[in-house]
């Protein structure tokens, strides 16, 4: 998964758990767990490498799994 996987990702989860728009910056770290938006526009710019644990939990929003 590279950078503009995450940033796809970021806002069709949004739409795809019913917000109707993509999710925020702020919003993705807190489902990811990070520690803030400032970590996932750090990734989205490529400043940070996406993580392993990062790019599964992505997968599987993707594929329907929502975070508790």
């Amino acid at each position: 998964m590279n950078r503009s996987d995450v940033t796809n990702a970021r806002l069709a989860i949004g739409h795809q758990w019913g917000l109707g728009r993509g999710l925020s910056l702020s919003e993705m770290a807190r489902a990811l767990r990070l520690s803030s938006g400032d970590a996932v526009r750090d990734i989205e710019r490529g400043h940070q490498p996406v993580s392993g644990p990062v790019s599964a939990l992505i997968e599987l929003y993707l594929s329907g799994v929502k975070p508790p």
